[in-house]
């Protein structure tokens, strides 16, 4: 019997020409997040021109990416494919903290890099008056700890275990903490969109103004890190929203879990931590700079180089 139970328990699941597609993707998704996202934290860090309030929050973001690659993703394979090893209490909830910090992390990052942007757009002399590097790197800790405070109950007894129990919060938690949980994900998420309308319509006033010289670099400085965020929020959302709907309807519904369903909507979550860098190159000519010199290829006239005083351009601001 002993024997019989360690095969089973070890055995591989879910090995269907679709699941094994999607696996495969997973994989490659996983380098992608780390590489990219690793390479995002080192440019913020090292060029002092990337030093900015909207950059440690696109910092913050890049380590909740990470950990959807590293925690998160890895975990959701061997769920997939090993199964019966969260048919055991302890190994689902640890899965359920990990997967629940690394999915609210990266949302509510992004949604906080949507509100720095209103927060500049709509209080101009008070954001840059009181909102420094120092202060964007305590908000984000903060927020962290929040995020990690608020899934205790994951861990620690809210779980209504028995044998048998599917390993799946909407049917492992009472009603009113999952929907806790969503609310702690879309009330933010809501939020984030708020801003970005607002940040919409200044950047589309923006382009049907004129300024003067002066006024007009300090505003094409907030109008780039404006259309970075945009971007980024958008692809973002588009990849995030299957899965919190999905999420609420089996919350409300009790439903059991569609496999391949579920398999699809969280390989869009990853999808969204994967493009991340993508982006910023492609908006940002201070990042692509960055990356280039960072993989060692040949800098071009507008490097950054790392600890001098005299690399901020206003031509090319973040």
């Amino acid at each position: 019997m002993f024997n019989n139970s360690s095969i089973n328990t070890f055995s591989v699941a879910n090995t269907s020409p679709l699941h094994i597609i999607i696996t495969v993707m997973n994989v490659i998704l996983i380098l992608l997040i780390t590489v990219g996202n690793s390479f995002t934290i080192m440019a913020i860090t090292r060029f002092r021109n990337l030093r900015h309030q909207s950059s440690v929050m696109i910092g913050a973001l890049a380590m909740a990416d990470v950990s959807m690659g590293v925690a998160y993703t890895p975990v959701k394979l061997f769920r997939t494919h090993v199964p019966y090893l969260f048919r055991l209490e302890m190994p689902c909830l640890i899965a359920m903290y990990i997967g629940h910090l690394a999915a609210l992390a990266a949302i509510i990052f992004l949604s906080l890099l949507s509100l720095e942007r209103f927060y500049a757009i709509q209080f101009p002399f008070h954001y840059h008056a009181h909102a420094t590097v120092k202060v964007a790197v305590i908000v984000n800790v903060a927020v962290f700890i929040f995020i990690a405070s608020a899934l205790v109950p994951l861990f620690a007894g809210a779980a209504m275990w028995y044998d048998g129990v599917s390993c799946y919060a909407p049917t492992l938690y009472p009603s009113l903490y999952t929907r806790f949980i969503v609310a702690v994900a879309a009330i933010p998420l809501f939020l984030g969109f708020v801003g970005f309308i607002r940040v919409c319509v200044a950047e589309f006033r923006f382009r049907k103004q004129v300024f003067d010289q002066s006024v007009a670099s300090l505003r094409k400085q907030e109008s780039i890190r404006s259309k970075l965020i945009i971007t980024a929020y958008v692809v973002s959302l588009c990849f995030w929203v299957p899965h919190m709907l999905y999420y609420l309807y089996d919350t409300v519904s009790k439903a059991d879990q569609n496999v391949y369903l579920f398999r699809i909507v969280t390989l869009l979550d990853v999808g969204s931590s994967a493009v991340n860098c993508f982006l910023y190159a492609w908006k940002n000519s201070k990042f692509k700079t960055a990356y280039r010199e960072l993989w060692g290829l040949k800098p071009s006239t507008e490097a950054i180089r790392p600890f001098t005083t005299n690399t901020v351009s206003l031509s090319h601001p973040l």
